[in-house]
């Protein structure tokens, strides 16, 4: 397959892009800035394009004449320093996917997928009762309420098309290397600990979170791609429903003189009851324990200040 990765650069699509190139897949990468970050060991693999994600004209220049086979549509928008923009955040994640979607319609596509959130549930309800698809939908802030939007505008699409030719993926807190904060702050302590550097999080230790390791995600996201079939527009990836207490634990194991202080935030805005049975039952969904998602990250910041020293003392040498 060809696929289109917009937003090539973001945390969930380097891992992505790996998992695509892994299977065999013909790659194009999209992203608002030229360099390829993490993926620069990967640059001859990957047609690289640089655009503003959010514009149709910069997704339909990427696809180009030869067209794709899917489409990912990742691009997250940060308000500038010291700003609130209301209609930058619509613009790239609201009518950029939107444009996307209308995209299914208009061209031979076999898959676009988007990247939706557990935000679209809000906060874990009171009675801590385990939420899926089919649950109550309290968006958290105007990012959840986008993505839930985002929702209805693929499962109205798809209802004209008729068939799932649009999915959409609840995200959680996605953990993993690469990244020094991830959602939620879930990567600063075993981050921090690998570097030998003080942990500070936001949140008291019995505060939770439902986490998913980023390759995981990834490999829900690939498999999407190549079913012939999806059942449904909208899963719930779910994941592990953890503590900064267990993330803590998991760390300290490895790293027994870890310096971590805990906040006072004791509701986490995501939920941490969440259920991905659908994607389960449709694709044998895994996802891995929170004590190997930890050593990943450690192992990973580990071996990068490993190169980091090597590198040094060359210029020592030298």
């Amino acid at each position: 397959m060809r696929i289109l990765v917009v937003g090539a650069r973001g945390f969930v699509g380097v891992e992505l892009v790996r998992e695509l190139l892994a299977r065999g897949h013909e790659v194009i990468g999209l992203e608002v800035r030229g360099d390829m970050g993490r993926l620069t060991p990967l640059a001859d693999r990957i047609r690289w394009i640089t655009g503003d994600c959010s514009k149709q004209e910069t997704i339909l220049q990427a696809i180009g004449p030869e067209g794709v086979d899917g489409i990912y549509y990742g691009p997250y928008f940060r308000d500038p320093p010291g700003t609130r923009s209301l209609s930058g955040e619509w613009e790239v994640m609201g009518k950029g996917a939107l444009d996307v979607f209308n995209l299914a319609d208009a061209l031979p596509i076999k898959r676009i997928l988007f990247p939706s959130s557990t935000a679209v549930h809000g906060m874990q309800p009171a009675d801590g009762a385990m939420l899926d698809e089919n649950s109550r939908s309290k968006p958290f802030m105007v990012y959840g309420a986008t993505k839930l939007l985002c929702e209805y505008f693929a499962s109205e699409i798809n209802a004209h098309l008729g068939d799932n030719r649009i999915v959409c993926v609840r995200l959680p807190a996605v953990y993993g290397p690469g990244a020094d904060i991830a959602s939620r702050g879930v990567n600063i302590i075993p981050v921090q600990a690998a570097r030998n550097r003080p942990a500070q999080v936001a949140y008291v230790p019995e505060a939770r979170v439902c986490v998913a390791h980023v390759a995981d995600a990834a490999r829900f996201l690939a498999d999407l791609f190549e079913a012939e079939a999806p059942r449904h527009t909208v899963y719930d990836l779910g994941g592990a429903d953890v503590s900064f207490a267990d993330i803590a634990d998991e760390t300290r194991r490895l790293c027994p003189d870890a310096e971590i202080a805990f906040g006072t935030d004791t509701r986490m805005p995501l939920p941490n009851a969440v259920s991905c049975q659908r994607a389960v039952d449709e694709f044998g969904l895994v996802h891995r324990a929170l004590a190997e998602g930890v050593r990943s990250i450690i192992e990973y910041e580990s071996e990068k200040q490993t190169r980091r020293g090597d590198r040094a003392r060359g210029l020592e040498c030298a």
